[in-house]
């Protein structure tokens, strides 16, 4: 059959303009930094090897941290999965999708933690092309921007947010069930059953009175290592992992700033601790935050401290008196923290940044009927002057809808 000249330019003119499929390959997920002693089983290997900072793992490695161990994980541009210590994680999948263009239009990683503890810190900015997941034996928990932690023990799952939305689909029982848990909140897997969404506060509450805050699957000791983690990723800087790259500049802070602020709401007692580290962080010879935005910085972290912790206290009931001695433990920690850095700080915005927090703090806390957790209400007064861009829900739900 022949063609004509005209056929012919049609069909030419098809193949010009027809886009070219999207194409997904594997890649490798970069070792960012170890601090003490881990091991990574290669795939298709036998034996283990030491765990360098550097090394560039395929999907279907197995890491090993020995106790008092961490290793900082970046599986693609814009997430940081921080393995804690005495943790097995292994990598099931890593890959990049790219249009003709060769624009990156989809990251995929999935991690299975077998035991102990993954925090996931995760670029909002980036949530439309981000497919990221740390499974159990007991579920999956999906995230696109957020901060969180999965406990995996061989009793119980634990998955805790400090920042953002993550979905927990529960392989427990037959389908499964599909949780979403926002900021503030944890599910607990027990044996064949999930506990509803529950806040952090009364979770904390309830191990404090059970005595059982130090266990591995506490969530008390997982909101504690989650500050511990985004706080070392600031001061070293390995949360550029995350932050490179991004359309929001203010990635670093903005997540850092909401990581404190639901730890202290979850527990007071602890806040002025959370809140000294998170403050040290920004003095750190390699820190993230840069020396002339140190006292910006300051006002903010102490603000968001002093609102989570007021907010939990008066929800609970405590009265303005705990209130007002909390807040003056949290400025007490950033000043001897400061001074100790080498820092000098203004006491007026220290006190204004205090003021504001236990503001706002009381306001959500009358706003919210006695719940420990509420969405936070806006500053009442700009104590900075280039402000820090907060986590907004509907930047970090993975569904991208503002409900998960």
């Amino acid at each position: 059959m022949k063609l004509s000249k005209v056929s012919l330019f049609f069909i030419a003119l098809l193949g010009v303009v027809a886009p070219l499929a999207a194409e997904t390959a594997p890649t490798l997920a970069k070792v960012i930094r170890v601090a003490g002693s881990a091991t990574v089983q290669m795939p298709g290997q036998i034996g283990t090897v030491p765990l360098q900072a550097g090394a560039q793992l395929p999907q279907g490695s197995l890491i090993n941290t020995d106790i008092g161990a961490e290793v900082e994980l970046q599986p693609f541009a814009g997430a940081l999965a921080s393995i804690r210590a005495g943790s097995l994680v292994f990598i099931d999948s890593l890959a990049v999708e790219r249009d003709s263009a060769g624009v990156v239009t989809r990251q995929v990683a999935g991690l299975t933690l077998r035991n102990g503890t993954l925090v996931s810190t995760l670029d909002p900015a980036r949530k439309r092309i981000t497919q990221y997941s740390v499974g159990t034996d007991r579920g999956m928990a999906t995230a696109t921007g957020t901060v969180y932690a999965v406990t995996a023990s061989q009793t119980a799952t634990t998955v805790a947010t400090l920042a953002g939305i993550v979905t927990l689909t529960s392989s427990e029982g037959g389908p499964g069930i599909t949780i979403d848990v926002s900021s503030g909140r944890a599910v607990v897997l027990i044996d064949g059953q999930e506990s509803p969404s529950t806040t952090l506060a009364a979770l904390v509450q309830a191990e404090a009175a059970a005595g059982t805050a130090g266990e591995m699957n506490s969530i008390t000791r997982a909101i504690a290592q989650t500050v511990a983690t985004v706080t070392n990723a600031v001061a070293n800087n390995s949360i550029n992992a995350v932050t490179q790259g991004s359309t929001n500049e203010n990635t670093a802070m903005s997540l850092l700033t909401a990581v404190l602020k639901a730890a202290a709401q979850a527990n007071p007692a602890e806040a002025a601790t959370y809140t000294q580290l998170a403050v040290a962080a920004l003095s750190a010879p390699g820190s993230a935050v840069a020396p002339e935005n140190y006292a910006a910085a300051v006002a903010a972290l102490t603000e968001a401290a002093v609102q989570g912790a007021v907010q939990t206290l008066i929800a609970q009931e405590d009265g303005s008196a705990a209130s007002r001695d909390v807040a003056a433990e949290i400025t007490a920690a950033v000043r001897t923290t400061a001074t100790e850095s080498g820092q000098s700080i203004s006491e007026s915005s220290l006190t204004n940044a205090a003021m504001s927090g236990a503001i706002v703090g009381t306001a959500n806390a009358n706003r919210s009927g006695g719940s420990t957790f509420t969405s936070p209400l806006d500053t009442p007064r700009q104590l900075i002057s280039s402000p820090l861009t907060p986590l907004d829900p509907t930047e970090v739900s993975p569904s991208g809808s503002g409900i998960g």
